[in-house]
């Protein structure tokens, strides 16, 4: 079901290409997300439908309530991963649009085969999609194991438990607080299997880095030879020449129409670091519009150090508007699906939590270089720009994934007329196996990315694997149970004046609080 999501996006974005060009590390975030979507939402309908077998229901019948239920919180949770990165394209950015819209179409198209093709397999299969099993590993069980035990203790006590997990969630996401937004460039984000690194750091132990990419100051201007242009040229060389924050010589190339000129200035320092951001704003605040002042020509200052600083700056400003968007549709939409404003608001404040504690790890690992010898890098004191709001996109909505799985078990146990607490003890049992091994093959793949030589890749996988566990463990069989536990029936509170919002969750319930356990039933 994954392969067959990645290679049909694969393609639709290759025809999409032809128009828009795409960024090219898209594909990389398409084949992480089609395999973590694409993979879990199968198993999600297929454990289901083995549960329905199990419990007595004929083929088609087990398939239409896997369809039903599980198949209708895998439509929902899917919505909110495309919700969540849709959100990206409020950057304005290429890149995050590139991202976005690849990985968007693969998510849907995981969706659609969980929808269409995965019912279509599980017919023809019928209970034969178990063979090849693995021996020694055995079948979900609705003791749950583990799982089961840890949920017990959390009902039996919820608010002790629940205040310090939340605590220790707090006390992970404090250092974001301190998160050092930038790039890593030069020699520290290398690898050490790259021979042109020795070269890099040669260059800035004796030099700088911006010997190989230094500061570009382009004059746009009807004819840059004119005696005006030219004497301000000379007067902003003249005036970066005697600043200790720049180095000689600059180099000047003139277009071919006489409309452009530009002049490599060499920056001081490494180029990532607050020497040579500090040249970049020295240029822009003072040096041009000291030398320019008065003369009929527009300048701009690039290069990849200024690249960086426009690109945190807009990621900061983007920052806001794509957190309302993300947050205020997925509240709606959770809101709709369970019918009500608590589970709404709660669902996003623990998956808020969640990524909250993941920026704080990464702060940690990244930043201060906590057990990052691990991963075979050194601490450079800077998380990615780009990191924090593609992680909040990806990991909002791959987190409302086991919420939404798990809150819909919930449901349907409540509207079947179990007790509030047994509907939250029965929910976390019945998906113990499902969530567990969902888990288990994100943070796998997740992880791939953190074994990289890159470093913005390593932080990108540790951050997703990180959020993974934190979801599927702490998020799971603690707060959301021991949040639910101390709401009791205000869990599925509805103001009176939203009642007019559409109903959209299963029309019937078909849980079994305890079944049988028989095996399945001839077709």
């Amino acid at each position: 079901m994954a392969i067959v999501a990645i290679f049909t996006a694969l393609g639709i974005v290759a025809v999409i290409s032809q128009k828009y060009a795409f960024a090219e590390s898209y594909a990389e975030v398409l084949l992480l997300m089609g395999l973590a979507v694409g993979i879990d939402y199968s198993l999600f309908v297929i454990s289901r439908f083995r549960h329905e077998r199990t419990a007595g229901r004929p083929k088609l019948e087990a398939i239409a309530v896997a369809s039903n239920t599980t198949g209708r919180a895998v439509v929902y949770a899917g919505i909110t991963v495309i919700l969540s990165l849709t959100g990206l394209v409020l950057t304005r950015d290429a890149t995050f649009t590139s991202f976005s819209v690849a990985a968007v179409i693969v998510v849907a198209l995981a969706v659609v085969g969980s929808l269409t093709l995965l019912p279509a397999l599980l017919s023809i299969l019928g209970d034969r999609v178990n063979w090849l099993r693995i021996p020694f590993l055995g079948r979900e069980s609705q003791g749950a194991g583990i799982w089961g035990a840890i949920a017990d203790r959390v009902l039996a006590k919820p608010a002790i438990l629940a205040t310090l997990t939340a605590a220790a969630l707090l006390a992970l996401a404090l250092p974001l607080f301190s998160m050092n937004i930038g790039f890593n460039q030069g020699a520290d984000a290398m690898p050490d299997a790259l021979k042109s690194k020795r070269a890099i750091q040669l260059l800035e132990q004796h030099f700088s880095s911006s010997l190989v990419t230094p500061a570009k100051v382009v004059i746009d201007a009807p004819d840059v030879t004119a005696p005006g242009v030219q004497s301000a040229v000379d007067a902003l060389i003249a005036q970066v020449g005697q600043s200790e924050a720049f180095l000689g010589p600059f180099g000047i190339a003139i277009s071919r129409d006489n409309t452009l000129l530009r002049i490599n200035v060499r920056t001081a320092g490494k180029l990532d670091d607050d020497i040579a951001e500090g040249a970049i704003d020295l240029l822009r605040d003072v040096v041009v519009p000291q030398t320019f002042s008065g003369v009929n020509a527009e300048v701009f200052v690039g290069g990849d150090t200024a690249d960086g600083i426009d690109f945190r700056d807009h990621m900061f400003t983007s920052a806001p508007f794509v957190f309302v968007f993300v947050l205020g549709l997925s509240f709606l939409l959770l809101m709709l699906m369970f019918r009500s404003l608590v589970i709404a608001i709660k669902a996003i404040t623990l998956n808020l939590m969640s990524v909250a504690a993941v920026y704080g790890v990464l702060v940690m690992v990244f930043q201060w270089g906590w057990g990052i010898s691990l991963l075979g890098s050194e601490e450079t004191g800077i998380i990615e720009a780009w990191l924090p709001l593609l992680l909040f996109g990806i990991l909002f909505g791959l987190s409302m994934d086991y919420h939404m799985l798990l809150l819909n078990r919930i449901k349907e146990f409540h509207d079947g007329g179990a007790t509030n607490e047994e509907s939250v003890s029965q929910g976390i049992r019945i998906t113990a196996g499902q969530i567990t091994s969902a888990a288990i093959i994100m943070v796998g793949v997740f992880g791939a990315f953190a074994t990289s030589r890159v470093l913005g890749l390593q932080q990108f996988g540790l951050g997703l694997g990180v959020a993974v566990l934190i979801v599927a463990t702490v998020i799971r069989v603690v707060l959301l149970p021991a949040t639910m536990k101390l709401l009791g029936e205000w869990n599925w509170y509805m103001p009176s004046w939203l009642g007019w919002l559409p109903k959209i969750t299963q029309e019937e319930s078909h849980p079994l609080l305890t079944p049988p356990a028989s095996q399945a039933q001839p077709d």
